[in-house]
């Protein structure tokens, strides 16, 4: 399922136009990035939990060019992790 999809079957299913409907996803998703960027974790409730993960990544090429001389980067990635009942119904 694609975004548009999302914001059609919103539209259908509430009876709304889609514009209004695609405003809806957009500021959902916009949300859910804006609180990730500040640090925060975002747990909906029968869903799942969005939250930022460290990862340490080497850059590329480096092995080659600085040899011992390795600088591992640490970044933060969005990572998400399903509820247990979101599992459940998907598992069936």
């Amino acid at each position: 399922m694609k975004k548009k999809d999302l914001t059609n079957l919103l539209a259908q299913e509430l009876e709304m136009p889609k514009n209004t409907a695609a405003k809806a996803v957009n500021l959902l998703f916009s949300s859910i990035a804006s609180q990730l960027a500040r640090g925060r974790e975002v747990n909906i409730a029968g869903f799942g939990v969005f939250n930022l993960q460290a990862v340490k990544r080497k850059p590329a090429g480096q092995r080659k060019v600085m040899g011992a001389l390795q600088v591992e980067h640490v970044t933060n990635e969005p990572s998400f992790r399903a509820s247990k009942s979101l599992t459940q119904r998907v598992g069936k």
